[in-house]
């Protein structure tokens, strides 16, 4: 899937079920920012919703832990974000910045 012009993907991970798709984008301002893609969806591009805006603060790393979340990381900190129900819709999604430290 292309990005916009200037844009470049710092992370990435599949919701467990595979239904959904996460990806941290870093836009022609260095804003961080962390979208969700229906891949259940006709037109997959249109379904992306943002989650997060990081701003300048780096996230990637993206990962599934054995609970069935996914966790990011980031520079220079000392926690890791957490997706509380990744396999979920944005509308009953949860994420927590700055969860585990």
């Amino acid at each position: 899937m292309e990005l916009g012009s200037g844009t470049y993907n710092s992370g990435c991970s599949f919701s467990p079920n595979g239904d959904l798709f996460y990806d941290i984008e870093v836009d022609t301002s260095r804003k961080y920012l962390l979208h969700q893609y229906d891949l259940k969806a006709a037109n997959i591009k249109s379904s992306r919703v943002l989650i997060s805006d990081f701003g300048s603060k780096w996230r990637f790393d993206m990962q599934i832990g054995p609970d069935n979340k996914i966790y990011i990381g980031g520079f220079s900190t000392t926690y890791l974000d957490q997706m509380v129900k990744p396999k979920m819709q944005v509308v009953k999604f949860i994420y927590l910045k700055n969860y585990i430290f």
